[in-house]
């Protein structure tokens, strides 16, 4: 199964899974000097995952899907500008 999910706000862009007794954080975060190429709605998470195999992706995103031939959510930055981004997974514990 492969699903995108959305709605996230840029400054709390997370996803938290359980699997089996073990839980994680995912998130992500970017930055630039020009805060107007950030847009909330560009702040997605791609998930492929295969029960069949055994394994789930959690993947961020920024941008849109296939956003390099529809050109929607790209981050275009002006000559002189920066912009940064980053992914965290984190380990939250184990639940019974």
């Amino acid at each position: 199964a492969d699903g995108v999910l959305g709605g996230y706000c840029q400054d709390q862009c997370f996803v938290d899974l359980q699997l089996g007794t073990h839980r994680f954080r995912i998130g992500q975060r970017a930055w630039s000097s020009r805060p107007s190429l950030l847009k909330d709605e560009d702040f997605l998470f791609v998930f492929y995952a295969s029960k069949e195999k055994g394994f789930i992706c959690p993947e961020p995103w920024l941008g849109r899907p296939n956003s390099f031939n529809i050109g929607e959510g790209l981050i275009l930055l002006p000559p002189g500008e920066k912009f940064s981004w980053e992914m965290e997974v984190a380990f939250l514990g184990t639940h019974r």
